[in-house]
C-alpha cells in the first residue's frame, strides 16, 4: 500500500497534535522531530487498518443503499399489464422455438 502523504499543513497540525498529547497525557515533550517519527508510525503502521476499515463501511453502506434500489422497483399494478407482460413473454417463446428458421448475419455474409 501506498504511503500515506499529508499536505505540509495537516503534516504540521498532526505534529502539534502528537506533542501536545505526549505532554497531556504522559507529561513529556517531544520535539518536532520525535513527533515526526510518530506520525510516520501511525501512518505506517496504524493507518492501514484504520483504511481497511473504512473500506469495509463504505461497502457495507453502498451494498445497502443498491439493496434500497430493489425497493424502488416497479411492481405491475394492475390486471393489463400483467395480461401484456404474459402476452410479451408468450411472443418470446414463440420466437426461442423457432430459431432454426433465423437467418443470423454469418449466413447472410
Amino acid at each position: 500500500m501506498k504511503q500515506v502523504e499529508f499536505s505540509k499543513e495537516i503534516r504540521q497540525d498532526l505534529i502539534r497534535n502528537i506533542q501536545e498529547f505526549f505532554l497531556q497525557e504522559r507529561e513529556e515533550e517531544l520535539s518536532e522531530f520525535q513527533a515526526a517519527k510518530v506520525l510516520e508510525f501511525i501512518a505506517a503502521d496504524i493507518g492501514p487498518h484504520i483504511y481497511n476499515q473504512a473500506i469495509r463501511d463504505a461497502h457495507a453502506l453502498l451494498s445497502n443503499s443498491i439493496e434500497d434500489l430493489y425497493g424502488l422497483k416497479k411492481e405491475p399494478d394492475n390486471e393489463k399489464t400483467t395480461d401484456t407482460n404474459i402476452a410479451i413473454s408468450g411472443f418470446f417463446v414463440i420466437g426461442l422455438h423457432s430459431v432454426q428458421h433465423c437467418l443470423t448475419v454469418r449466413k447472410e455474409s
